[in-house]
């Protein structure tokens, strides 16, 4: 395990290394020590609220992964087996939660350092990056996630690295696709982010899309890469899941029809008899009316679903039925299914307004490991003061709600529209359609599932509009 870590840093490290056809004159030295700077920065931001968490947040679908880890149960793949490997892994080095927390945000903070280190390569300002890291290394909405033994975090990670390749190829205006490792770099970068969220191809499909629309002279080296990760993911979750006897994730229809389900749920427990007869039929097929009223809140499928077994019974109705159910119940009831649809979908869109998508960091009680709670007290303090600030009228728009950081995403897309250039969409446009689709398949405000947007907004922005402004500097020499 410990040569697989090895090699697998190794080639980390050369994948970020390799700078293509990126030429900005800066002093090398100077950009290395910002990338340690900034690594260790977001390191004791991190550490800080672990040690307030000690030894970290630890839920039952950690457990469940946990147990898997340890042999307890079949592998399978409903939370990503990837994770469990990792989680695997580290187990055979330190059998503790407090060891697999710390290697998970020392990893996001070696990464984010490199993510750093490489936009110096942009001639993007190092106070300007400095700023950033500490931004994310204080931001609670990033760090209560990574102190928890959760999948968003490794999708976090996958998602930095492959913004540092998408920068090299939006700096290289595409050349830096030219060598075939590069190829093999996004390939695997890619494979990996699909493989730590399954709804993780809704950043890298759009992304791929991109890259093809707006470097058109590099398209048959990025079909390729296309190609080479379908064939890579199909490889993985086909032959290899098989060979090792990894159950696959059955809960599919379940996951994709949270809206629909949510919106006939809050229509049959707020207005039952407007409610269509064969909605009623579906729901009390599932469970007691008294049950719903008891576990169902507006808008959240997912508050009720994991109490009561759905799977089958949805999978005998059929996506088609459900979803006719689902406009039968908005003719007879549309305040309920708007009700709903609003609540499920506003931790997207929302800009200012009532939060209620805070990470919980706990520790699933009882579980059989006895995994206690174990805070430092001087941490505990100094990150209760930190959140506590973070909800203030002032601070709260900016670090929870995403409608503001998708707000600020589209605005500076516009602005490089009206520049008469396209090719900075490649790092917005998988950032919206990932947001959009996921809040339309998954149900709840869970701001897990978004957090990463929070780590990658401000450096997006750092790229797009310090290209923009020199962009705009030389035409007006140019004019002169």
């Amino acid at each position: 395990m410990v040569i697989i870590v090895f090699l697998f840093l190794t080639y980390l490290c050369s994948a970020f290394n390799d700078s293509g056809s990126i030429s900005v004159n800066r002093n090398n030295t100077g950009d290395i020590i910002t990338g340690i700077v900034t690594t260790v920065m977001v390191l004791l931001g991190n550490i800080a609220y672990w040690l307030a968490y000690y030894p970290g947040g630890f839920n039952l679908d950690a457990l469940g992964q946990w147990d898997q880890a340890h042999g307890y149960w079949e592998l399978d793949n409903w939370h990503p087996i990837i994770t469990t490997i990792i989680y695997w892994g580290l187990t055979r080095i330190s059998d503790t939660l407090a060891f697999c927390i710390f290697s998970q945000i020392l990893l996001f903070s070696l990464v984010f350092g490199v993510f750093m280190y490489n936009l110096t390569k942009l001639g993007i300002s190092r106070g300007l990056l400095i700023v950033i890291s500490a931004c994310v290394a204080i931001n609670p909405a990033v760090c209560m996630n990574n102190v928890c033994l959760i999948k968003d975090v490794y999708f976090t990670i996958g998602v930095m690295w492959l913004s540092v390749l998408l920068a090299k190829i939006y700096a290289s205006d595409g050349y830096w696709i030219d060598k075939w490792r590069n190829i093999a770099h996004i390939v695997i970068a890619s494979v990996f982010v699909m493989l730590t969220r399954h709804n993780g191809f809704l950043f890298v499909f759009p992304m791929f899309v991109m890259l093809l629309v707006n470097y058109r002279e590099k398209f048959k080296r990025l079909l390729f890469s296309l190609i080479f990760t379908v064939v890579g993911l199909a490889l993985i979750v086909g032959p290899v899941f098989e060979i090792a006897h990894v159950r696959r994730h059955e809960n599919v229809l379940g996951e994709i029809i949270g809206i629909p389900m949510g919106a006939m749920v809050n229509a049959y427990v707020n207005d039952y008899d407007n409610t269509p007869e064969e909605v009623k039929n579906l729901l009390e097929t599932i469970a007691e009316r008294e049950i719903w009223n008891k576990s169902y809140r507006t808008g959240e499928w997912d508050s009720c679903k994991w109490d009561m077994d759905t799977d089958i019974i949805l999978q005998e109705t059929g996506l088609k039925n459900i979803l006719r159910m689902f406009f039968d119940t908005a003719k007879a009831y549309p305040e309920a299914v708007f009700q709903s649809v609003r609540e499920n979908t506003r931790i997207v869109w929302q800009l200012v307004g009532r939060i209620k998508w805070a990470p919980w960091v706990y520790i699933e009680s009882p579980n059989e490991y006895e995994i206690k709670e174990n805070h430092v007290p001087v941490a505990e303090s100094i990150v209760g003061k930190i959140i506590k600030k973070s909800y203030s009228i002032e601070l709260a728009p900016f670090i929870w709600e995403i409608g503001i950081q998708l707000t600020l995403l589209s605005i500076c897309g516009a602005l490089i529209s009206a520049a008469g250039s396209s090719k900075g969409h490649v790092f917005l446009v998988p950032v919206f359609t990932y947001a959009i689709g996921t809040m339309l398949l998954l149900s709840g405000p869970n701001y897990r599932y978004f957090y990463y947007i929070s780590v990658i907004e401000l450096p997006f922005l750092a790229i797009l509009l310090t290209d923009l402004f020199k962009k705009r500097e030389t035409n007006g020499k140019n004019e002169i």
